[in-house]
């Protein structure tokens, strides 16, 4: 059933039920009417026999025909309320009939509409109303992203989108998510701002009504409402963009991890002079474990600082492998890395850095002339700078 139909009929039992007290009421005091009637019926008796018709002339004659004619009036009175009452309670029964009546009509039309969407009660109803109304409103939010993603990417498909993200590098991936981050945070801030205008102009258009003024606070109520849709469905845009890059990082890091590893545990063995050998993921895939010459398995929490530095240096050295185009070397600039080094790790890594340097350019900025003479000992091509 309805709501507005569901009250409908509720306000006319109500009222029906209202009716009814009211007529047991009217009974009542039709009761006691019918009992004083018959009460002086008696008494007029009474008094006739007592009085008697020989006798009638003993009595002030006028007296005690104008209290007869008195209660005679009043009788008819009477009577004549009996029969409102009686007519009333018959027009009462007439509505209640009626409203039995529709009330039986509307169960009926409630029975009907239960039957029709296969469910037993009211309550159920109304929740698959609900529902309805939910499904629609997700496929309506369905079509305007699949609208935005091709209006955004100039792709057709979600196939598509993912190849096109498929061939961006980590750097690009991680500048781009980062980016959408901003945006994504901007947006929401410009929203939550639109909607506390929203609500303020709301506040100030009932407040304003009839003022010559309502119609530009019309104005500017749409322009915001039109504003906060649009910069709904682009935040919701951002969060599908942001959710299709994270994807195709991970499917990035999936694919080039294990070349990472690989090289970094290169690296990693020369720098620690052969005491660990090999870099490998952690079970649960968010640290790393090294393997040392005897074959151990040790956590990278596990280590020293040093060695832990040593480790995400040839980690980083590791991911600038794969992070240049093919048959290309991108120059690496380094900036004072080894200044946390002991001397005994600082010469392994610059064993290691020279390594790296014989298949791109190193440019190593440092203030400390000892680096500076140990890079140029390990490397025969390597040139000391000195810039003022």
């Amino acid at each position: 059933m309805a709501p507005n139909v569901a009250l409908e009929v509720l306000d006319t039992v109500e009222q029906a039920r209202r009716h009814l007290k009211s007529l047991e009421e009217v009974e009542k005091r039709f009761q006691e009417a019918k009992g004083q009637v018959e009460g002086f019926k008696e008494a007029v008796r009474l008094l006739v026999e007592e009085l008697g018709l020989g006798e009638f002339s003993e009595v002030d004659e006028s007296l005690a025909v104008k209290r007869l004619f008195s209660m005679l009036e009043h009788e008819e009175k009477r009577a004549r309320q009996r029969e409102s009452l009686s007519f009333r309670r018959e027009s009462l029964r007439r509505e209640i009939q009626k409203i039995e009546s529709s009330l039986k009509a509307k169960e009926e039309e409630l029975g009907g509409l239960l039957a029709r969407y296969g469910v037993r009660d009211s309550e159920a109803f109304e929740q698959k109303l609900k529902d309805g109304h939910e499904l629609e409103r997700l496929r309506e939010s369905h079509d305007k992203l699949l609208y935005g993603i091709t209006i955004k990417t100039a792709l057709h498909g979600l196939e598509e989108v993912r190849e096109a993200f498929s061939s961006w590098s980590l750097p690009e991936l991680e500048t781009a998510l980062t980016n959408l981050d901003i945006e994504h945070d901007s947006i929401e801030k410009e929203l939550q701002a639109a909607h506390e205008s929203l609500a303020k102009l709301e506040v100030e258009i009932k407040r304003l009504e009839s003022s010559t003024q309502v119609e530009e606070l019309l104005q500017e109520y749409h322009m915001l409402r039109a504003r906060v849709k649009e910069l709904s469905r682009k935040w919701a845009l951002l969060k599908f963009e942001e959710y299709l890059l994270s994807k195709a990082r991970e499917r990035f890091e999936e694919e080039n991890r294990p070349k990472v590893l690989e090289v970094a545990s290169g690296y990693f063995s020369t720098i620690t002079g052969g005491r660990y050998k090999m870099v490998l993921p952690s079970h649960d895939g968010k640290g790393f474990v090294v393997v040392d010459k005897d074959n151990r398995r040790i956590s990278a929490s596990k280590l020293s600082r040093g060695t832990t530095e040593q480790l995400y240096l040839s980690l980083r050295f590791g991911v600038m492998s794969i992070c240049e185009p093919q048959e290309e070397s991108i120059p690496v600039i380094m900036d004072d890395i080894l200044v946390n080094f002991d001397p005994e790790r600082m010469a392994r890594a610059a064993s290691g850095i020279s390594q790296m340097a014989k298949e791109r350019q190193v440019l190593f900025f440092t203030c400390h002339p000892d680096v500076a003479h140990l890079l140029a000992s390990q490397e025969q091509g390597a040139k000391i700078i000195e810039m003022s």
